[in-house]
């Protein structure tokens, strides 16, 4: 896990023995999270060695060479040695690419398996493997005391910000902290571009906005391979069509209704990354409870109060506020 990722969790109270366990379960999840990454990337590669097998088996084809049938079941018939195609050692390379692909989900499930979240992990609909797989491999819950560590860790935390105004042409933008305002920028109301400098307004009312890409030589500050695996695992429960979708859907419908101003592309990426953190939220809730861990009860409102066994397709557990309560996400 990079150096720079998830701040040193501190346990109040006195005892040592807490803090002692916090240590041994952290190296044995530092352990377990390095086979996952490893195993992970291999699944992943072998699945890309699969589809670009089937695209040279299938590039130089027409229907009529297909036998008369769609080009995914006439790799499903390859697969169960129905037929060799037009060139039989490409079909033998396919199949023995399949064959290390399921061996790499066999071994990766294996691994989830022993990992304190995969009993809530299983029931996500649409999640896949090598996404979840990646993700925990780059995540250490016993250094992060607050969903909002993973959030940060992620590239998903929101930040102060201050609003900038161009004395040329009058565009107004939000920068956030400690960011530079760009050097040339469209002018307001119109399609040229205006070389005049943005400057702070005074006395501005204060709004976070998402974490800024880091600059070009610049240290990030939070894990660009971590917000990458979010935004796929975002784009899976997304079209999985299932609670977490609907907490997406809730989310841009109420944008929406507020910011009507804004383009669509940005609607839908502020609800997308608003279900991310819930879904990070949940995760870090459920792992913590799983290996013993002090978990922060957040104040939230109660229709904020979405637990993780109620985003999945099991009845077995009832998640109460008291065992804790998703944080408002801003």
């Amino acid at each position: 896990m990079p150096n720079h990722s998830l701040p040193a969790a501190t346990v109040d109270g006195p005892s040592i023995s807490i803090r002692q366990r916090s240590d041994s379960t952290s190296l044995r999840l530092r352990t377990h999270a390095r086979a996952l990454g490893w195993t992970a990337d291999a699944l992943e590669q072998a699945t890309q060695m699969r589809v670009e097998t089937g695209l040279r088996i299938l590039g130089p084809l027409d229907t009529e060479r297909c036998d008369g049938i769609a080009p995914d079941q006439f790799l499903e018939s390859i697969a169960a040695r129905e037929t060799d195609g037009p060139v039989p050692a490409l079909a033998r390379a396919y199949r023995q690419n399949l064959e290390q692909e399921r061996e790499m989900e066999r071994i990766l499930e294996e691994l989830l398996q022993e990992h304190p979240a995969w009993a809530w992990l299983r029931d996500v609909p649409g999640v896949e493997l090598s996404s979840v797989g990646r993700l925990l491999s780059r995540l250490d819950v016993t250094r992060a005391p607050t969903p909002s560590a993973f959030w940060a860790y992620c590239g998903l935390a929101t930040v102060p910000s201050v609003r900038h105004r161009c004395a040329v042409c009058g565009c107004e933008r939000t920068i956030a902290q400690g960011s530079q305002p760009p050097a040339n920028h469209m002018a307001a109301g119109g399609t040229a571009e205006c070389a005049g400098r943005m400057q702070p307004i005074p006395n501005s009312p204060e709004k976070r906005v998402a974490q800024p890409r880091p600059g070009s030589g610049d240290r990030a500050l939070y894990d660009a391979t971590a917000k990458g695996i979010c935004y796929t695992i975002g784009l899976e429960l997304r079209s999985a069509g299932h609670r977490y979708e609907r907490y997406y859907l809730q989310q841009r419908d109420a944008i929406e209704r507020s910011r009507p101003e804004w383009p669509s592309g940005r609607r839908h990426m502020t609800a997308l990354r608003k279900m991310q953190k819930l879904f990070l939220a949940h995760l870090w809730l459920v792992w913590r409870q799983g290996i013993g861990l002090p978990i922060t009860v957040p104040s939230a409102t109660d229709a904020e109060c979405l637990g993780p066994w109620a985003m999945t397709n099991s009845p077995r557990k009832r998640w109460t506020r008291r065992e804790g309560a998703v944080p408002q996400l801003r």
